[in-house]
């Protein structure tokens, strides 16, 4: 805005908005295509995350089996417990048939753990009929019911418990200070420019006596020095490096992808 505003005052509006125009365009360029990166990263991983988290089960309605996602779960649901299915929820078993189940990504259990129904008969054994979510059974079949879906489940009370914020990447940190360091040279370059103008304009005045402390052009001088430096910044500091690497990456990949190497 600077820059435009400068350039129209000083070659009027035919001219001086071309300077200031660009600047403004490069940078909502850099900020839009920036935005939609990160959208689209956002939106993959997402997806990935829901693919991953989505498990098919079957539940029993009205005396039939449904083929259901685990996320149109509800508490209450009764659903097919069978060997080599991931548990969608936290159910309790209300008929079972030698079901084992394995935990150990829950509890680190490396063995399977024997589930049984609670009864009159078996209550003095210490049964244990509840299944949780992502642990996976091993052996037998039954049915069950959700007591518990979603973050409120077991192993979603955990990952609640383990929300951390995003830590850069050590390209990112490593980018990162590359921009920066490359924006103190810019600036010290556009500082060094504008005074080394100043500076010329001073000898031409005081020492030269090419011009008066009066002249009109003076200003104008100041004004091309002060312009000379904004562009150096802007054209010094690389914005849009991360960027660059970002969609280099991408775009590698891809290929990768296009050639199953990935």
């Amino acid at each position: 805005m600077v820059s435009l505003a400068i350039g129209i005052w000083k070659d009027g509006f035919t001219y001086g908005w071309i300077d200031g125009l660009s600047i403004m365009i490069a940078v909502a360029i850099i900020t839009i295509v920036n935005t939609v990166n990160e959208r689209a990263k956002l939106m993959q991983f997402r997806k990935l995350m829901e693919a991953g988290e989505t498990v098919i089960c079957y539940v029993i309605k009205d005396g039939k089996q449904c083929k259901v996602d685990s996320e149109q779960l509800v508490v209450g649901d009764i659903i097919i417990v069978e060997a080599g299915k991931k548990l969608p929820a936290d159910v309790i078993l209300i008929s079972a048939e030698d079901v084992d189940c394995d935990e150990s990504d829950l509890t680190g259990e490396s063995l399977p753990v024997r589930k049984d129904i609670c009864t009159e008969g078996n209550l003095f054994d210490n049964p244990c009929p509840f299944l949780f979510k992502n642990t996976i059974c091993v052996n037998g079949s039954g049915k069950a019911v959700v007591v518990a879906v979603g973050q409120n489940t077991n192993i979603g009370q955990i990952e609640n418990l383990m929300v951390f914020e995003d830590e850069p990447t050590p390209l990112q940190e490593k980018l990162e200070r590359v921009v920066v360091t490359i924006g103190y040279v810019g600036l010290a370059a556009a500082a060094l420019t504008f005074v080394t103008m100043v500076t010329r304009l001073i000898f031409n005045i005081f020492v030269y006596k090419n011009r008066t402390l009066t002249d009109k052009d003076n200003i104008a001088d100041i004004l091309d020095a002060f312009i000379v430096a904004v562009t150096v910044v802007v054209m010094a500091i690389p914005e849009g490096l991360p960027l660059a690497v970002a969609i280099c990456l991408a775009f590698s990949v891809g290929k990768l992808q296009e050639e199953h190497g990935v």
